[in-house]
């Protein structure tokens, strides 16, 4: 949690296929996250890249899940 409070985050929730238990091998890992008021794109962008680079998983972070039109399987951290 130290890496997202750097980047202003407090709230972390996994979504997509891996939080359904549907992911298979080299899928993105999918975060949704509150912000801090103020902070913005480029937190968001510093902490994807910056867990990318730990876990060795594609991450994308976003503040909205992607309006896709799939149901998406939300997972708290």
């Amino acid at each position: 949690m130290r890496i997202a409070a750097k980047y202003g985050i407090f709230h972390i929730q996994v979504y997509g296929e891996v939080a359904g238990n549907e992911a298979l091998p080299g899928a993105n890992v999918g975060l949704l996250v509150q912000m801090e008021p103020g902070r913005g794109a480029f937190d968001l962008v510093g902490f994807a890249q910056e867990v990318q680079s730990l876990s060795g998983f594609v991450v994308a972070a976003v503040t909205e899940l992607p309006e896709d039109g799939a149901a998406h399987d939300v997972l708290d951290l």
